[in-house]
């Protein structure tokens, strides 16, 4: 959906799309980050699929890891902070 390359492409965040299956019916659409960067000499990436079905909340949190420059390493705790907050209000 989204993706933007910083630091001379290497480090690209990706806002992704997973079409979910229940059985024979379409369960739906839910929506990811990946994050991959080699800015430290080697190729990390970090992928969180199915983060959320809302398609604004993932806008939100893509928007929070490109403003942030946030590393694969970090991109799970990230999410989950931002998760819970948007789901406890």
């Amino acid at each position: 959906l989204h993706t933007e390359e910083l630091a001379d492409g290497k480090l690209s965040y990706f806002l992704t799309q997973q079409q979910l299956e229940d059985g024979e019916d379409q369960g739906g659409t839910t929506y990811g980050i990946r994050v991959c960067c080699s800015l430290f000499g080697k190729q990390e990436y970090a992928e969180l699929a199915d983060i959320t079905p809302n398609l604004a909340y993932a806008q939100e949190l893509y928007e929070l890891v490109r403003l942030y420059m946030v590393t694969p390493i970090s991109l799970a705790e990230v999410a989950q902070d931002f998760i819970t907050e948007k789901y406890s209000q």
